[in-house]
């Protein structure tokens, strides 16, 4: 149809919409480029010249533009920060001065006193290691925070300890 220059509108509409990739997700950039693909390749047909609307414009001039239009409003969309289901940003984890071992220790005393909760440890580890990082290196592992947990580094206890007692020297100041 595109070759016999059928310059319906709702043709242009439908073609559109079948041409589009099978990729599952719209905002990866590899739906993008085989998008680009696609329209490329509709670009180099050569449709008759008499068109079925004289007025309007070839079949693939119409195509060409939608699908401009769609891979110009997915490369939008991919340039904003992506939102998780609760709506809001994901960004960078939070950053702390903490050696895995006290964070360990401290989620551990954190979970026996009931300050943070969870009804399986091991979803608590993979929380944080989600959400904390190390300052100036890699986020921590889940394994790694389990391991720590369980086996507290004495080392790890006083250095723990000696953050809380600088916690509570600044709840002094208040």
């Amino acid at each position: 149809m595109v070759q016999l220059n059928f310059n319906s509108p709702d043709f242009i509409r439908y073609a559109t919409e079948r041409l589009k990739p099978d990729i599952l997700d719209t905002h990866t950039p590899g739906y993008i480029l085989d998008y680009t693909r696609v329209m490329n390749k509709v670009r180099q047909l050569h449709p008759q010249p008499a068109a079925l609307h004289p007025p309007l414009g070839s079949c693939q001039e119409g195509i060409v533009a939608c699908m401009q239009q769609e891979i110009d409003l997915l490369r939008a969309q991919a340039s904003q920060p992506v939102t998780n289901e609760h709506n809001t940003v994901q960004s960078r984890p939070v950053q702390t001065c903490l050696t895995v071992s006290q964070l360990a220790v401290i989620l551990r005393w954190c979970n026996k006193t009931g300050i943070l909760t969870c009804e399986v440890t091991d979803d608590l580890f993979k929380q944080v290691a989600r959400s904390i990082g190390i300052n100036g290196r890699k986020q921590y592992r889940a394994s790694s925070l389990k391991t720590e947990y369980y086996e507290m580094d004495p080392t790890a206890v006083s250095g723990a300890k000696d953050y809380i007692i600088m916690l509570l020297n600044e709840a002094k100041r208040k």
